[in-house]
């Protein structure tokens, strides 16, 4: 048996968008130099179109608020945030999930332009995550 090799290049369709947002927040300098609160917040509209949604790039219509705290104290600043940050809920009909099966290997049967005819992102898809950051920074010349 003679062994044949090939190269195959896939394109995967994503037909992304460009997304408009609204953000607001602010910062209260409790202390003044010592402690501060923050507290904002978005709305962006969706990247992904509704047939084209898939897990590796999930930019859908979504909210987020978030919050912290600044704090200096012997030439330390202490900061501590949260975010949250949730998306509306995908349902893709099997019938018109344009993202489709990827066969590198074994590429599409003959006549079937150049998809493999199953599509591969029909369900419910659902996404929010919550966000916690914690920093330190030091002020050497405060203390030499």
């Amino acid at each position: 048996n003679e062994m044949q090799t090939y190269l195959y290049l896939q394109t995967i369709d994503k037909r992304w968008k460009d997304t408009h947002s609204v953000r607001f927040g602010g910062t209260w300098n409790a202390v003044e130099d010592t402690f501060s609160l923050s507290l904002g917040g978005f709305w962006e509209s969706a990247a992904v179109p509704l047939n084209y949604t898939n897990i590796d790039f999930m930019s859908f219509q979504r909210f987020g608020l978030g919050g912290g705290f600044h704090y200096t104290f012997a030439g330390i600043d202490l900061n501590v945030a949260y975010m949250y940050v949730a998306q509306e809920d995908r349902e893709v009909d099997e019938k018109k999930g344009k993202v489709f099966q990827m066969r590198p290997l074994f590429p599409c049967p003959d006549n079937c332009s150049g998809l493999s005819g199953v599509p591969a992102n029909a369900g419910k898809l659902t996404s929010e995550y919550h966000q916690l950051n914690v920093s330190m920074g030091f002020h050497f010349d405060q203390w030499f």
